[in-house]
């Protein structure tokens, strides 16, 4: 199966009001869906409109993962923004949980660690594009580095392909360029332009150009360095061509 969810939140009640509206987010979402649905996959969306709390986000995004079998291929976008806590839990080299803030609360990079990628099949397929501010590992869960300063179980060893597509570092803010609610994320607008002009890529060579781009063009206006983070047992998903759906496994007849 080829599934994708699109999830978008512009706005926020968190942090009293230290988050401004993002209105671009939901014509990013928009963008998002018809160009996956247009290359073959099942699409959903969430945004405007729809419940975005927290809660809501998180088990949209645990259904979508636990939908995801052996050899399936999975895309999930957000948008929004990101944000960084004090770690509490000390598992965290840098003393920050990277987070993607939802209507209500913040889910954090733990979460996506400890909750959501052990759900994961083996042989499943999972690309995640992330157009948030501090995105680098806010939805990876974990980036290699020194030892964390508490010991932590060790990671369940499965045999499924993480992707992870950033819009910058950890430590760095992306940008939006909307102006009366048209435009978006720079770092979507560009993925799409690119994917547009040149369908064929793989995903290193797309987010490599995405990067390119990005740094030419935006850098100086504020925009982070995109990033891509891996997980496989090879690199099957990573040189595959990008948002391509996967062949669908014939039914066994009876």
């Amino acid at each position: 199966m080829n599934r994708a969810l699109a999830i978008g939140v512009a706005s926020t009640e968190y942090g009293d009001g230290i988050f401004g509206q993002l209105p671009g987010v939901n014509d990013d979402v928009a963008n998002v869906f018809a160009f996956i649905k247009e290359r073959g996959f099942d699409v959903s969306k969430r945004a405007a409109g729809d419940d975005l709390s927290a809660n809501a986000v998180a088990s949209v995004l645990a259904q979508f993962i636990d939908h995801t079998g052996s050899s399936d291929l999975g895309i999930i976008y957000l948008a929004g923004h990101g944000y960084r806590v004090r770690d509490s839990s000390g598992d965290e080299t840098d003393g920050w949980d990277e987070a993607f803030v939802c209507r209500d609360r913040p889910i954090l990079d733990d979460w996506w660690r400890d909750s959501l990628w052990p759900r994961l099949r083996a042989g499943a397929r999972i690309v995640i594009i992330v157009d948030t501010c501090h995105a680098a590992s806010g939805e990876l869960g974990f980036r290699p580095g020194p030892p964390h300063p508490v010991e932590l179980p060790p990671p369940a060893l499965k045999d499924y392909y993480r992707l992870s597509l950033c819009a910058c570092r950890d430590e760095e803010e992306t940008l939006e360029y909307a102006r009366n609610d048209e435009g978006g994320g720079v770092v979507t607008m560009e993925m799409l332009s690119t994917m547009r002009l040149k369908p064929q890529l793989d995903y290193r060579e797309l987010w490599t150009e995405v990067a390119t781009d990005v740094r030419d063009r935006y850098y100086a206006a504020g925009a982070g360095t995109p990033q891509l983070l891996y997980h496989g047992p090879d690199d099957s998903l990573l040189e595959s061509t990008a948002f391509k759906p996967l062949p669908e496994t014939p039914t066994p007849s009876a």
